[in-house]
């Protein structure tokens, strides 16, 4: 490009010169057509080999292949010298700063999870906070479950291939009775929570609408907030059988 560009500088100031000899009438038309065209000649030359240099200058840059993130490789499929083609795979990298959870989910409940959805996922005993990123439109049509995403960030310690557990929302959220946990049996083939009403035993039918720790969600008809539940002999009790509350005894570490 640059023998070009002197070329064309060299054809132009030449052509200037004839330029002024001509119009004073010194030299023939045909001398004076002959260097004006060969300037123009020459401009287009040094256009074509700026565009060619241009050209081999962005294939260059393209033949730099720069990592879209920061992370680890996982695999390399070419070894230095060696030729390839547009297209060709590199290397594989993987994040190690973020990392997705995937886990397939029932209909039902992926049409409750939403994207943004902030939930606690349990890796080895510990738990890590991370929020809903995707809900994939496509389920398995021999489970009928659909794939949900959600991202960490990692602690350090994570790997791909770990077992991961979240718990998600199967149904929209709403209010429920907390009861502890031992308060609820298995009675004559249904889920009761004897409450004491009165100063005897009542059983309260009801239906578990989840578990979380020493708690239990509850929905029933006839179990009230602020009614005394029994925890602990209930599965002997008999309808209308007298109890007699105990308070709890504050722990030491209370």
């Amino acid at each position: 490009m640059n023998q070009a560009r002197a070329d064309y500088e060299t054809a132009r100031l030449e052509g200037e010169r004839v330029s002024k000899l001509f119009d004073s009438k010194s030299v023939a038309k045909g001398e004076y057509d002959n260097k004006r065209l060969g300037a123009e000649a020459a401009q287009m030359k040094f256009v074509a080999s700026r565009a060619i240099m241009n050209r081999l200058q962005l294939e260059k840059e393209k033949k730099t292949i720069r990592a879209p993130f920061d992370g680890i490789v996982l695999e390399r499929t070419v070894s230095r010298g060696e030729w390839v083609g547009v297209g060709t795979v590199v290397t594989e990298m993987g994040r190690d700063d973020e990392y997705d959870v995937e886990c397939n989910v029932p209909a039902r409940a992926s049409s409750v999870i939403q994207e943004g959805l902030e939930v606690v996922v349990r890796v080895s005993d510990r738990e890590i906070p991370g929020k809903v990123y995707a809900v994939i439109p496509k389920g398995d049509v021999s489970t009928r479950t659909f794939p949900i995403k959600i991202r960490v960030k990692s602690p350090g310690f994570l790997a791909e291939g770990m077992e991961a557990r979240v718990a998600l929302p199967s149904a929209p959220a709403g209010k429920t009775l907390i009861v502890p946990r031992d308060a609820v049996i298995s009675s004559r083939g249904q889920m009761v929570v004897w409450a004491v009403v009165d100063g005897k035993a009542v059983p309260m039918p009801v239906r578990v609408t989840g578990f979380k720790d020493l708690e239990a969600g509850v929905t029933s008809e006839k179990l009230q907030e602020g009614m005394t539940v029994v925890v602990k002999g209930n599965e002997r009790l008999r309808p209308g059988q007298p109890v007699a509350p105990k308070p709890q005894t504050p722990s030491k570490e209370q």
